[in-house]
């Protein structure tokens, strides 16, 4: 995962949980799926199991900071 797409899943996440406190598993899903989607649209193709792991890892650590 390159430094540009764990910037994007940080604030990301941190948008999500200032405009709804509380709802960390929604805004993981979200943090997730926007950057999927985020990574299709731009010719990244369909990700592997093992980049969904390390980014839902590092949302985990974005999050428990």
């Amino acid at each position: 995962m390159t430094e540009d797409g764990k910037a994007m899943l940080a604030r990301s996440v941190r948008e999500y949980l200032k405009r709804y406190p509380g709802k960390k598993a929604e805004a993981k899903k979200k943090a997730l799926r926007h950057f999927l989607d985020y990574r299709e649209a731009f010719g990244g193709g369909k990700a592997s199991d093992a980049l969904v792991k390390e980014v839902e890892r590092y949302i985990d650590r974005v999050m428990s900071a």
